[in-house]
């Protein structure tokens, strides 16, 4: 299983060492000589890690990683023994995140936007019902680029604010499977220019890369916001029982989704409350 860590920014791994020919952590002490410890990145050669290791303690090493070599989607680390074998081999993987260069290109870290989802589960609901409420405006592609959030189309209305708070999915022609979604805040029909509530951060936009732009007339930027924050509330008062989905710190409800079982029965007591959550 690999380690997950943020692309570019320096780190420290942690790691036992196990006593060589043995079952044991190796807790007393080791002493780091060079070429101990080496890393590849991106399934790139091996080479010698700016940072010795640490003992922690009770068998348990840490190794501090520069922001440099944490520049990389993926990253092997290797401990070996270049002298007598003390401990035994090593290996540790990590993936990064965060980054358009990285593993997975979402920022975990992410305090804003679409980065507050609490479950993955309420993502794909509020995406689904947003992409059926949804009316294609356009089809087209980047004509120019002045940053990630201000961009001009090749095609589009000559009418101003035609496209305001509009979603836009954008993809990227060099890496199709790279997809990102965002919100138009303002519209230049003259000049076809876009500008961007925030970049959504999971790739580097080109021109020519593709784009739609979808008008979201069931459910406003804040409305989805909101719906993304809600708390959470099993209502076992209902029958079924329902969770109820309330605007945060408030008794606003916003939405409420049946529970069911993994059998796909409505779950209305205690005797079937384990299962998974589907929307009725």
């Amino acid at each position: 299983m690999a380690v997950l860590r943020k692309y570019g920014i320096a780190t420290t791994i942690s790691f036992p060492l196990i006593d060589r020919d043995a079952t044991d952590f190796e807790s007393t002490p080791v002493t780091h000589a060079s070429a101990d410890t080496k890393i590849s990145k991106n399934a790139g050669s091996f080479a010698n890690t700016t940072n010795a290791f640490a003992h922690v303690g009770n068998g348990i090493y840490s190794l501090v990683l520069t922001d440099v070599e944490m520049q990389a989607s993926r990253i092997v680390l290797t401990v070996i023994d270049q002298s007598t074998k003390a401990w035994e081999d090593q290996c540790i993987l990590i993936e990064t995140y965060g980054h358009a260069s990285a593993q997975h290109g979402f920022d975990l870290d992410d305090d804003t936007g679409i980065g507050e989802i609490l479950s993955m589960q309420d993502v794909l609901d509020v995406l689904l019902r947003t992409v059926l409420d949804s009316t294609l405006m356009i089809a087209t592609t980047v004509a120019s680029l002045a940053s990630q959030t201000v961009f001009t189309l090749s095609a589009g209305s000559t009418d101003d604010d035609a496209y305001n708070d509009c979603m836009i999915v954008l993809k990227s022609v060099s890496t199709p499977a790279r997809k990102a979604v965002g919100f138009i805040s303002d519209y230049v029909g003259f000049t076809k220019g876009v500008t961007l509530i925030a970049d959504p951060g999971i790739f580097d936009l080109a021109v020519d890369d593709e784009l739609y732009v979808m008008t979201v007339p069931m459910k406003k930027v804040d409305d989805i916001k909101k719906l993304l924050r809600a708390d959470r509330i099993i209502n076992t008062s209902a029958t079924p029982w329902v969770v109820d989905h309330k605007e945060e710190g408030t008794e606003t409800a916003l939405m409420s989704k049946t529970m069911k079982n993994t059998d796909g029965e409505n779950i209305s007591s205690e005797n079937n409350t384990l299962g998974q959550l589907e929307q009725e």
